[in-house]
């Protein structure tokens, strides 16, 4: 996973997970799962309802996604405060 990289912070990613479209050989706006660009490629969706992401986003920034409207974790096993 491109930059996720199966773990950040203390958050844990299944290897058999449907993030495991994010590699760097594919492009985000059309081949990552949850991941929504506006037609000029910027990421403003992430929806990773149902990921099975385990753990916390304590130490995973948002500040690069400058242009995020929207964020959807629900049905996952997540805890802790988004730094």
């Amino acid at each position: 996973m491109l930059f996720l990289n199966g773990k950040v912070g203390s958050l844990q990613i299944p290897n058999n997970s449907q993030l495991s479209s994010w590699t760097s050989a594919s492009t985000p706006c059309t081949s990552w799962f949850g991941v929504v660009c506006n037609d000029d490629g910027i990421i403003y969706k992430l929806s990773l309802t149902s990921s099975e992401l385990n753990g916390t986003l304590d130490q995973f920034s948002l500040s690069f996604l400058h242009k995020l409207s929207h964020f959807e974790l629900s049905v996952n096993h997540l805890f802790g405060p988004l730094s």
